[in-house]
């Protein structure tokens, strides 16, 4: 049996509370991208949160595509650094407890009425102690530890708790914790925040590999990201240099990567640039060993690169030799569908210059198998299907006709889809109609992102394609509330694709009806961009003209017309105008928006519309009989 040094006994202690005022409240689980330009690339940055799980067989953290716990804000109060203390004892509240440092001004952030250190002696415990106090080996006996006991155990031993075991506690709730709320709970709790207050006090001590490794991957996978966390990254840019990382394993460097993309994209920005420069140290030690790097590795590798964004000829090259290696023959057989799935994302992501990205879809496609598709979950169909069509429009704007871009209406990305192979579209369609079966466990993000890649790839007449779309309608009437404003604009946009005269007209006027009533009921939750993008979808559709169609776009053209023109912009502000036209809005409620939209272009602009502009204005002044003594506008 192991002996451990008497532990200080605590009675009848609760937890501190933390002030609402002290600390940041967690942001949702349904986190948006930004929205680009127009309604067509309104997913183009699609949620890219993503949560790990644990493979017990290599040690080794897949990064799932299902929407995954938020990330997360750590407290915001001006707690300044103390000096390490080897060991001592708190007293918070009136009672004592063990404690390794004096926390931080803990009276005025946490609510705590004193705080004073008393320095006792005691020996430090090791991971391997900390595991044993909870009378079991974490993850592999019949019962794991949760993460209050691992912390409970922890925060009882904090007054002689070694570098080694801090480590191994903080990996080790960071596989316990799966939860969003167990999670935002824990990041708050006043025993993590003196454990990380502690660990960031010893991060001078970090000279292995396995110690940064396992803490990084614990604290992303947290969403722990506070002064604590920042000043440890900085810590570690100092001493993690190229030689010291050559020690590093494959499985280190990536989950490493893995964990410092996560910090990156904290709320918090105060861990970002830390986490960037140390990032491409990795990149730099990584690049060298691709060809040994496991499927694992090269999917965390990939990801976290596309994740933080990284710029510049290193991660070019990084990222290029990773889809490199992916494509190798044979190699993606042995990618997981998660693998698969989330390597095809960070490849849409990063919008390489080059055929690497599309040469990946190739080679996904050409080792698909009828047994593959059934390992997918929903998540990383839609995951899957959007990141095929997000690479193959992306190639398709870069082609040039003419000068300009092939756009959808000539066939160009349905085109350049055939150009690749039978095997990539028959690929895109397996995965459409896999979706459609298992449709009712999609989210309404995943129904979006289906329905966009549909629309976008050009295949609403395919068969697949056509019944997803449909089926998709049905289940979003019925369910609207629970779809976002971007997917609802992303799904109206897609029903556009659908053939002028088809079945399923009924399931598109129906869907249309619920939006209709949704959009005015929730005008405020929704911006200018989703607001135009669903009234020119529904302009499109003739069978959209119902009574709450119409209303709805009177109703948004007048709120269009009572806000600042700069708040809209200009591109929305024609299309809301166009779709009111052309869904029949009387002109007296139109005027307004069109005197404002006039105002726009003769105040600001010397500058001329473009063709598309001026033929859309054009067509609103006509409608309205619009004209101005004195003045013209820049389209005549």
């Amino acid at each position: 049996a192991l002996a451990l040094p008497a532990l200080p006994k605590l009675t009848s202690w609760e937890p501190l509370q933390l002030q609402s005022s002290d600390v940041a409240s967690c942001c949702s689980d349904s986190t948006q991208p930004p929205t680009g330009q127009g309604i067509e690339s309104t997913v183009s940055n699609f949620s890219e949160t993503h949560s790990v799980s644990s493979d017990e067989g290599n040690k080794g953290f897949d990064v799932a595509s299902s929407t995954e716990p938020s990330l997360l804000r750590q407290s915001t109060s001006a707690r300044r650094r103390h000096r390490r203390r080897k060991a001592g004892e708190v007293n918070v509240n009136g009672q004592t407890l063990p404690a390794a440092v004096e926390l931080r001004s803990a009276t005025a952030a946490y609510g705590a009425a004193s705080v004073s250190v008393n320095q006792v002696a005691s020996e430090e415990l090791e991971g391997s102690d900390i595991i044993a106090m909870l009378g079991l080996t974490l993850g592999k006996s019949e019962r794991s530890s949760s993460a209050e006991e691992i912390l409970e155990a922890a925060w009882n031993s904090i007054g002689s708790i070694s570098l080694a075991a801090i480590v191994d506690v903080v990996h080790s709730l960071g596989k316990s914790c799966e939860a969003d709320e167990t999670v935002c709970k824990l990041i708050h709790d006043v025993r993590f925040v003196a454990l990380i207050s502690r660990l960031s006090q010893l991060s001078d001590g970090f000279d292995k590999p396995r110690f940064t490794a396992r803490t990084v991957w614990g604290l992303g996978k947290l969403g722990a990201c506070n002064q604590d966390v920042a000043a440890i990254l900085t810590q570690l840019c100092c001493f993690m240099m190229p030689p010291s990382l050559e020690g590093f394993t494959g499985q280190e460097l990536s989950n490493t990567l893995w964990g410092l993309a996560k910090l990156a994209s904290a709320t918090s920005s105060r861990c970002r640039a830390p986490a960037e420069r140390l990032a491409l140290r990795m990149l730099s030690q990584s690049n060298r060993r691709l060809p040994a790097l496991t499927p694992q590795c090269l999917t965390n590798s990939l990801w976290a690169v596309a994740k933080l964004g990284l710029k510049g000829k290193l991660a070019s090259d990084f990222a290029v030799g990773c889809m490199a290696e992916m494509c190798r023959e044979g190699r993606l057989t042995d990618f997981s569908s998660q693998g698969l799935a989330d390597s095809l994302w960070a490849a849409a992501r990063l919008q390489i210059e080059g055929d690497e990205a599309m040469a990946l879809c190739r080679a996904a496609a050409k080792e698909a198998t009828p047994e593959r598709f059934t390992t997918f979950l929903p998540q990383e169909l839609s995951m899957t299907v959007w990141a095929i069509a997000k690479i193959v429009s992306g190639k398709n704007s870069n082609r040039k006709n003419g000068g300009r871009k092939s756009g959808k209406g000539q066939g160009g990305c349905l085109r350049l889809l055939a150009a690749q192979g039978p095997e990539l579209e028959e690929f895109v369609l397996a995965c459409v109609r896999e979706a459609t079966f298992n449709l009712e466990q999609h989210t309404a993000q995943g129904v979006s992102n289906v329905a966009w890649a549909v629309a976008t790839l050009e295949l609403s007449h395919h068969d697949e394609g056509h019944l997803f779309l449909l089926e998709a309608a049905v289940k979003a009437t019925q369910e609207i509330e629970w779809f976002a404003p971007q997917a609802v604009a992303n799904l109206c946009w897609a029903l556009c694709s659908l053939p002028a005269v088809s079945q399923g007209q009924e399931d598109a006027q129906n869907f249309f009806s619920a939006v209709a009533w949704q959009v005015s009921a929730k005008i405020y939750n929704f911006d200018w961009q989703d607001l135009s993008g669903i009234l020119s979808a529904m302009s499109r559709i003739s069978a959209c003209r119902l009574p709450e169609v119409v209303s709805l776009a009177a109703t948004v053209t007048s709120h269009a017309a009572a806000a600042q023109p700069s708040q809209i912009g200009t591109q929305a502000l024609l299309n809301i105008a166009l779709a009111a036209v052309r869904l029949g809005v009387p002109q007296e409620v139109i005027w307004p928006l069109a005197e404002s939209i006039w105002y726009v272009f003769s105040s600001e602009g010397e500058r001329p519309l473009n063709p598309i502009d001026h033929r859309q204005w054009c067509e609103v002044r006509a409608y309205c009989g619009f004209s101005v003594a004195g003045h013209t506008s820049h389209s005549d």
